[in-house]
């Protein structure tokens, strides 16, 4: 907009506004950073009215995975908390609601109040949800007739409409548990194998943890095929589709068995809420974030096709890009003093690029190689120790037990991602 008025009153006098008086210095470099890569604005040089005020500079971390990340963020706002940092002075800002699940789910674990902005996307009610959820009450509960009939046919085992309902029928009548309902009426041989093969796989679920149970129905199962042709079938958005399932699938805790995973379920459904308390921390999408402030931010999920979306990678046009680093800018310059940035290295169970602006922040950071002790990533080494920084070069101690050296300048050069 003020681009096309300078073009059109050509003779207007322009004033930049070039003072930050929110962010830390560091965070008015590493965004500044960011943005001039905007081609597509007015180009102007902010400076931090705080100058040097000696707030840390911006961290950038890699979890394994959406659950790490979430388990991570939280621990980082408790050590803030421990500084004197209210909760209210804290965010965690994410690029779309679908993000928000496995935060609330850790915030409400270690009794930390939160809210969230932007709305909610209400995972537990997503019909690819409900699916996956009686698939675990069938298994736990053999008598769970209104489970069991819902996954019957998902995926498809070629039972009509007309016989589940016949069966349900029969259920009701006479006190059946759903599989014996089907077979009170005879059923032809090749139905009769397909209820024996589920019957099967819902036994062996009921010795598996909640998570690997979940993984067995999508995998072994064939539900995550199925979910993929209902949603080609209906024109439906498959990607969010299979979030749910994957979102789903990330939420049991480690080993938790499948009957205390649907009560702990149940009562998230009827009272997991965000507490709407100004006290607590916000959680709130990057489009939600703007004209708010806070003293810390967690800036979560940057990785390609979630941060920038996919969306704007798949429209291939520089607009679409250029709002997606508008979009992280806004975010970033939530933070007045504190600001965190974490790129899971899997996502949806899939390796994940950390997402393309990080480098572009980095390189707002004054280059300098870390102290012996600190972990970086190397691109093909993984997750490396400093073990000793002398001279112009560095030596890192890899996973693997090897010693491997390189330039400081080399480290300095690639702004290698830093892990705590």
């Amino acid at each position: 907009v003020m681009a096309a008025f300078q073009a059109d009153y050509p003779k207007a006098q322009r004033c930049s506004l070039t003072t930050n008086f929110r962010c830390s210095s560091a965070i008015v470099a590493v965004t500044s950073s960011l943005i001039k890569n905007n081609e597509h604005r007015l180009p102007k040089d902010l400076r931090a009215a705080s100058g040097d005020s000696g707030a840390p500079l911006p961290t950038f971390y890699q979890p394994e995975d959406e659950r790490d990340e979430a388990r991570w963020s939280v621990q980082v706002l408790q050590n803030l908390a421990k500084e004197g940092i209210p909760w209210k002075k804290m965010a965690v800002i994410y690029r779309t609601n679908r993000q928000a699940l496995l935060f609330k789910q850790q915030l409400e674990k270690v009794h930390i109040p939160f809210r969230t902005l932007g709305g909610d996307w209400d995972v537990l009610s997503h019909w690819v949800a409900l699916d996956l959820l009686s698939y675990l009450r069938a298994a736990s509960d053999p008598q769970d007739s209104t489970s069991f009939f819902r996954i019957l046919n998902r995926p498809g085992r070629y039972f009509s409409r007309a016989m589940v309902e016949q069966a349900q029928r029969d259920a009701q009548d006479h006190a059946l548990a759903p599989a014996a309902a089907l077979r009170y009426r005879s059923l032809p041989g090749h139905l009769a194998k397909e209820l024996a093969a589920l019957q099967n796989h819902l036994s062996v679920m009921t010795a598996m943890p909640a998570a690997k149970a979940l993984r067995w129905i999508r995998h072994k199962m064939g539900y995550d095929d199925h979910v993929s042709s209902t949603c080609q079938q209906l024109r439906l958005d498959g990607d969010v589709a299979l979030d749910a399932a994957h979102i789903l699938t990330q939420l049991p805790e480690d080993d938790e068995g499948i009957a205390e995973f649907l009560q702990r379920m149940s009562a998230t459904q009827q009272g997991m809420r965000s507490s709407g308390k100004e006290s607590g921390v916000t959680l709130t999408t990057s489009h939600s974030a703007k004209g708010l402030e806070f003293t810390a931010v967690v800036v979560a999920g940057l990785v390609e096709d979630v941060f920038p979306h996919e969306k704007a990678i798949m429209g291939n046009s520089w607009s679409d890009l250029e709002e997606e680093r508008r979009l992280l800018y806004v975010a970033a310059t939530r933070a007045r003093t504190h600001l965190f940035f974490s790129s899971p290295r899997s996502v949806r169970s899939q390796k994940a690029d950390y997402s393309r602006f990080v480098d572009e922040l980095r390189a707002g950071l004054p280059r300098r190689v870390r102290t012996t002790g600190d972990v970086v990533e190397h691109p093909a080494w993984g997750r490396c120790r400093i073990a000793k920084a002398s001279g112009s070069t560095v030596v890192l101690h890899t996973p693997e037990g090897t010693e491997r050296v390189v330039l400081k300048s080399w480290l300095e050069e690639h702004l290698l991602l830093a892990v705590e």
